[in-house]
């Protein structure tokens, strides 16, 4: 009983530090840069306030490291707050952002999508062939694409997902071969360039990477969860 009474005062008299040390682990839940900006820069204010009323030097040099780090959470906050809010995306962009870019910052994937052109394909287009290396990388925004191996098809590819995407994060030739089956209309990006831009800018490879993990994900999710069905419309 003693030993709860002495955790009970310990956490009385470092409420405010306990309450910033529960704000940033909380900021790390968050997908959202924005919000784990903000939610960091409060816990280190809430740092901040537990630690001025000390006047030791030690304490005071804390307190210094304290309000850098606000600052500098703060400030990032402030300017993805000021792009989401200049952030003007077309009706195509808008509904790209929502279907492959769900997992990123909307003024990432905005720059992101800003770096490829809209093209329309006509049906039987072929956009990557199996053992080759493909020039181009494709965000689906609608129609239907075919995915062969070895002359068969194995899957399709439709609104919010990539084409190409394995090839590119492996750094060789495609998997399988690509071919629109119904009319598409799709972001593309020159692979080179777009690799070219990746290295200068270590956010556009941050963003690459989370949308074609995602999507790669959510494929190898689908395979593997196909020849279980088929097992059981087998059994049926």
């Amino acid at each position: 009983m003693e030993a709860l009474d002495d955790l009970r005062a310990v956490l009385v008299a470092g409420g405010v530090l306990h309450l910033g040390f529960a704000t940033v682990a909380l900021a790390y839940v968050f997908r959202d840069v924005l919000s784990l900006r903000v939610l960091a820069a409060a816990g280190y204010g809430l740092f901040l306030v537990h630690t001025l009323p000390e006047t030791a030097l030690a304490d005071r040099v804390e307190a210094g490291w304290y309000a850098l780090f606000l600052v500098l959470n703060a400030g990032h906050a402030a300017v993805l707050a000021y792009e989401r809010r200049c952030a003007s995306l077309t009706p195509d962009e808008r509904r790209l952002a929502g279907l492959a870019f769900a997992s990123v910052d909307v003024g990432a994937a905005r720059r992101m999508m800003r770096r490829g052109s809209w093209r329309d394909l006509p049906a039987g287009t072929v956009l990557a062939r199996e053992g080759e290396s493909g020039r181009s990388l494709y965000a689906v925004l609608s129609g239907r694409i075919d995915v062969l191996v070895d002359g068969a098809p194995v899957a399709t590819a439709g609104a919010g997902e990539f084409v190409g995407e394995i090839g590119f994060l492996a750094g060789g030739p495609a998997t399988a071969t690509a071919v629109v089956a119904a009319p598409v209309r799709a972001l593309v990006w020159d692979r080179g360039e777009l690799e070219r831009a990746m290295r200068r800018t270590p956010e556009l490879h941050a963003t690459a990477y989370a949308a074609f993990g995602s999507d790669l994900a959510r494929k190898v999710a689908q395979q593997s969860l196909r020849p279980r069905a088929e097992a059981a419309g087998a059994d049926a």
